[in-house]
């Protein structure tokens, strides 16, 4: 996947994974620069997309519908896909971290993602990819990407079945299907 401005290995805080939980973060593989000081993070609910890079979400702490446009340049991450070009793929009903400043019309955003959490349980093979499954009983999709990027990154002794791991995952709103983004071995 490529680099990120703002990325989900970095936002970890209270089982919720992003920006609006625990502030800005950069992963400390990041060479980008921090979002300009006057940008403000909204932690918001996708409502739907009105074009290819413009957006309607709901503010989480005021309840108002927001228009949302979404700059040439900004970074758009969804869900399992990682790295977008536009806002098509995002879920209605799904949580997202905008960045951006908000003014009578709406917010330009210099930053929107999806929101994800973190949970840890035993990983075990099923077919091509792995499961995690969480003491809580929540089964989460491991796809063979994310295995590969741990094992070269940060999983140095290969994937041992029924070892506990921790993982960044992307719940699906709409089907409530839970996906691995980045999978690293339990501290």
């Amino acid at each position: 996947m490529a680099s990120r401005k703002l990325t989900r290995r970095a936002l970890f805080g209270t089982g919720v994974v992003s920006a609006v939980a625990v502030g800005a973060a950069l992963d400390e593989s990041s060479s980008a620069a921090q979002p300009a000081s006057d940008s403000t993070l909204h932690a918001a609910k996708f409502i739907k997309a009105s074009g290819a890079r413009s957006a309607v979400v709901q503010l989480v702490d005021t309840a108002e519908t927001v228009k949302v446009e979404i700059d040439s340049t900004a970074f758009l991450s969804h869900g399992a896909d990682g790295v977008v070009g536009d806002v098509s793929s995002f879920v209605s009903g799904e949580e997202v971290a905008v960045r951006g400043m908000k003014s009578a019309t709406g917010i330009v955003a210099s930053e929107f993602q999806s929101v994800y959490q973190s949970a840890s349980g035993a990983v075990s093979s099923d077919r091509s990819d792995y499961v995690l499954m969480t003491a809580s009983g929540q089964r989460v999709q491991v796809p063979q990407e994310v295995v590969r990027e741990g094992l070269g990154q940060r999983i140095h002794s290969g994937i041992r079945q029924g070892a506990t791991y921790s993982a960044t995952i992307w719940t699906d709103p709409g089907t409530g299907s839970a996906t691995a983004v980045v999978l690293n071995e339990a501290s």
